[in-house]
């Protein structure tokens, strides 16, 4: 059955259009009587393709509860405009997938056709130092690959595609005003993203946990030789404010050293309702669900601190060959004592005879996986084998032994097109963090063509 989904012209980014342009258009007049011919718009962009290919791991995904796709096929168009001090960027997506699953009321094949406005602002500078700027924006706060300590700002939030080569990152509704000078910054921001609406799929750029909510944020950067420290303050109207600090050293050309923090109150991932209970011995019948998913983000309000911390290092060889190195920890999601009681209430379920009560546990189950979270290691390498041909192999690896290998391969044929290859494989013991995921191994094909 063939499943045709339109999302088109969001209601969000159809304001902030409007709104952008009434503001430009009038606060731009005087300054337009002093121009004797206007600037004309600047049009670029770029054309995404991409195939993928997954292998479903079915030990703990039976039926592929999770909807995890075997193949994917996507063509997008992402089209920037420049106009005077607006920025916007629209993006059209054709996309299929196929979904096996023994469900019922789900479409084994889904054609989804969109178009939005990712990214847009405009902005006003009242002086050499001083500026207004309204959009949809995101904010990187922190100079992590793999992760991002100080994420409160942003739409990707883990997987390889740091770069967003997809143009898929959905920007924050929010005004933003910014002092600057050479060696300091300092921004007031205020977003807000409950006019957006959000629906999280299986790979989706965004599981939604730091979205739908208004929040205040003020940051400060000051630069000391090869040291610049960064410090966050944020509100959020619900209650929970949270702070953190990034610092970077950048002691010569070939090295550069950062970390990152961040706390505030509340754990917005999404945990198992026996975890918050502190019950994975003795289970019973109690402990199987059918109709009510347990896994909710119980902890949101708990009013307790958690922190989220990061080290990293980039050293780039003569022959330039970048390395990366990171770690990390996330306090959000489960600590090692609830994970073994997750750990025991999925050897549970497994071990249901009904076979239909085992399926729909183990699917629920999976839900406190989206977000990894606990300590996590990273390492990346990036070369040059060949006059533009790159290749991108890197681990990352987490407490219980489980992680995921990633290789990417890019062909530059020219200035205004590339193809990549890019290959994954999670691996761990069935009850481990990354082994216990829905998908195993899988391979996708991109290429991107720039006009």
């Amino acid at each position: 059955m063939n499943c045709r989904v339109y999302d088109l012209n969001k209601m969000s980014a159809a304001v902030i259009i409007c709104v952008s342009l009434t503001i430009a258009h009038t606060a731009g007049a005087e300054e337009m009587q002093d121009v004797e011919s206007p600037v004309a718009p600047l049009f670029s962009g770029f054309v995404y393709g991409q195939f993928a290919q997954r292998e479903i791991n079915h030990a703990l995904n039976a039926d592929n509860g999770a909807g995890v796709p075997v193949q994917t096929a996507e063509l997008a168009g992402a089209i920037d405009m420049r106009y005077s001090s607006l920025w916007l960027r629209t993006r059209l997506t054709a996309e299929r997938k196929y979904i096996p699953t023994k469900r019922q009321n789900t479409a084994d094949e889904a054609n989804k056709f969109a178009a939005d406005i990712p990214q847009v602002s405009w902005k006003y500078i009242f002086s050499d130092q001083t500026s207004f700027t309204i959009g949809r924006l995101n904010l990187t706060l922190d100079d992590g690959q793999s992760f991002h300590a100080i994420d409160i700002l942003e739409d990707g939030i883990r997987g390889s595609d740091f770069e967003d080569r997809a143009g898929k990152f959905v920007g924050f509704p929010m005004v933003n005003i910014t002092y600057a000078n050479a060696l300091s910054a300092y921004r007031l921001i205020y977003s807000d993203d409950t006019i957006s609406s959000y629906s999280y799929e299986y790979g989706g750029t965004n599981p939604g946990f730091n979205r739908g909510f208004r929040q205040w944020v003020a940051t400060g950067r000051k630069s000391i030789d090869q040291l610049t420290a960064t410090a966050v303050l944020q509100y959020i109207e619900a209650g929970n404010p949270g702070g953190g600090v990034a610092l970077s050293y950048v002691p010569t050309a070939a090295w550069s050293f950062y970390v990152a923090g961040f706390a505030n109150r509340g754990n917005p991932y999404p945990v198992h309702k026996n975890v918050y209970l502190n019950r994975g011995d003795q289970l019973g019948a109690a402990d199987v669900y059918i109709y009510q998913s347990p896994v909710q983000p119980w902890l949101a309000h708990d009013g307790q601190i958690r922190a989220r911390g990061l080290a990293g290092a980039t050293f780039t060889t003569e022959a330039n060959t970048t390395w990366v190195m990171e770690l990390w920890r996330d306090n959000r999601g489960m600590n090692s004592d609830q994970f073994q009681i997750w750990k025991n209430v999925v050897k549970f379920h497994d071990n249901l005879t009904n076979q239909s009560a085992r399926g729909i546990n183990l699917g629920y189950d999976m839900e406190s996986l989206r977000i990894a979270h606990g300590t996590h290691i990273f390492l990346r390498m990036s070369m040059s084998v060949v006059h533009d041909i790159d290749i991108q192999p890197s681990l990352m690896a987490t407490r219980d032994g489980s992680g995921i290998l990633n290789a990417r391969w890019t062909q530059h044929v020219a200035t205004t097109w590339e193809y990549w290859v890019e290959t994954w494989l999670r691996f761990g013991d069935k009850y481990s963090q990354y082994g216990a995921s829905p998908e195993r191994v899988g391979v996708q094909f991109n290429a991107r063509w720039f006009f």
